[in-house]
């Protein structure tokens, strides 16, 4: 596998001036002290950096940039009546939405709490999780600040740190479907035994992160395209070979953490014992 997409159609790779340049989310503190999105900013962390040698040039399909989005990919509605907004940023949104935002914004303030201009953009996403309930959208919002402050405290994620761990092919893009969502695919089977030896799964988890957050600079359209699929492949592993306590840890990280970015879970290859 290959940690990159491609496309018959792209935007062209980047000039050749700018490929020692390293490319980062936003600069910190140039949002402190400030609101942002109805919320009191706190430094924006640098989480990632890549260089542009080191970006795909198929990384985004011209496609994408005038991709109308069908409603179902916008709101996706469930047999049962529930609905859940896939897609978030530069679009309307519904009353019960924009109450509901005010309200959590107002809790925001009531509790003194400040948070990154990353975590506040994702104010919807965390209620759409709470089913629209504006103190536990705050208890989310909450969580993920912490723990962003605490994963990306030491600097960002970069290419120069994963490379390596990359080149097993854990984890890795594999195109698009119908809506131009990338797919990211997680082949469990590659996980080196000694990672398991040494407690090291945290490698596995920086290799996801960084591919997280690579997918969120460059291979998003905010209002068109703005999530993935992830598919877990569990070829080749018996049942006592599931590495359940990693899978574990990518729904945590996925589910929680970068909340409202996962349209489908896949599970392939799976062994008839655990079906």
């Amino acid at each position: 596998g290959s940690p990159t997409v491609a496309s018959t159609k792209s935007t062209p790779r980047v000039s050749a001036h700018r490929k020692n340049h390293k490319s980062y989310t936003m600069p910190a503190r140039v949002m402190q002290g400030q609101m942002y999105n109805g919320f009191a900013c706190l430094d924006e962390a640098r989480t990632f950096s890549c260089k542009e040698e080191n970006i795909a040039p198929y990384t985004l399909p011209q496609e994408a940039l005038t991709y109308v989005p069908h409603p179902d990919a916008v709101v996706t509605t469930w047999a049962n009546g529930d609905s859940e907004r896939k897609i978030h940023c530069n679009i309307r949104l519904k009353g019960q939405e924009v109450e509901r935002l005010a309200m959590l914004r107002g809790e925001a303030r009531a509790e003194g709490t400040e948070f990154s201009p990353t975590v506040s953009s994702m104010a919807t996403r965390f209620l759409s999780r709470a089913r629209m309930d504006p103190k536990k959208a705050l208890k989310l919002m909450t969580a993920t600040q912490e723990w962003r402050c605490q994963y990306f405290k030491d600097g960002p994620v970069s290419d120069e740190s994963v490379i390596e761990d990359m080149k097993y092919g854990i984890t890795y893009f594999t195109g698009r479907d119908n809506a131009l969502r990338p797919a990211i695919v997680v082949r469990a089977i590659r996980i080196p035994q000694q990672w398991y030896k040494e407690k090291r799964i945290d490698k596995f988890i920086r290799v996801l992160i960084f591919c997280m957050e690579y997918f969120l600079r460059y291979m998003v359209v905010p209002g068109k395209v703005e999530n993935l699929s992830v598919i877990v492949d569990l070829k080749g592993l018996s049942l006592s070979q599931v590495p359940l306590s990693a899978l574990s840890e990518v729904y945590k990280v996925m589910s929680h953490h970068y909340i409202g970015r996962v349209f489908r879970f896949y599970v392939c290859n799976m062994s008839t014992t655990l079906g």
